[in-house]
């Protein structure tokens, strides 16, 4: 199963972005409304909800990370860190591939399936107020199979060592369902509370 989120929805999702964040703009706030409930006590948790809609799937999250914001952020800087280790065997990085953000970079991924799928994925991440940090991310060239792919975070400081960490991803593929979408961002979720910690990132089943 492949998995990953489109680009190409600038114009599409700007409205929406706009009436869900307010003042953030619109290539780097949140493709849709969030419909994810915070953890109750702060755990560090990443509570989700998936659906499909139309022929999109997707997945909305809420969370928390034991760290300040930009130790958080600095783990989503990594690329290894948001890549979808379940599927891709191999990639390549190139850096600053959108020098009007803070942090940029575009992946070179590699499937190996019946027939082996490439794909190339921009993410672009920014401070988007004083206390607030966006990311997004968007397949911008490869394989038909994925027709559609986005998604993005949206990092809040809690406190001095706990950040609030929101999530969305889409997904229109050749072979729906939620689970990859899922899959995905829960295993990032996870590649972040490691790399926070100073941990190896976990091994994938």
């Amino acid at each position: 199963m492949i998995l990953l989120l489109l680009a190409h929805l600038f114009a599409c999702t700007k409205d929406a972005a706009a009436d869900d964040t307010g003042d953030l703009p619109a290539d780097l706030a949140p493709i849709a409304k969030n419909s994810a409930e915070f953890p109750a006590d702060e755990s560090e948790t990443l509570n989700t909800i998936v659906g499909e809609s139309g022929s999109t799937d997707w997945v909305h999250g809420k969370g928390y990370v034991h760290a300040d914001i930009e130790t958080t952020w600095l783990a989503f800087q990594d690329p290894l860190v948001v890549l979808d280790r379940r599927t891709v065997s191999e990639y390549e990085v190139e850096w600053d591939n959108r020098p009007e953000y803070a942090v940029s970079f575009k992946t070179a991924n590699v499937v190996p399936n019946v027939v082996t799928i490439e794909f190339d994925m921009d993410w672009w991440q920014d401070r988007v107020s004083e206390d607030r940090i966006a990311g997004r991310y968007a397949k911008v060239d490869g394989t038909p199979f994925i027709s559609r792919m986005e998604g993005g975070f949206l990092l809040t400081p809690v406190s001095e060592n706990v950040t609030a960490v929101e999530i969305i991803g889409e997904l229109e593929a050749a072979q729906r369902g939620t689970d990859p979408v899922l899959s995905y961002w829960s295993d990032v979720y996870g590649d972040v509370v490691a790399t926070v910690h100073g941990e190896d990132l976990p091994v994938l089943d």
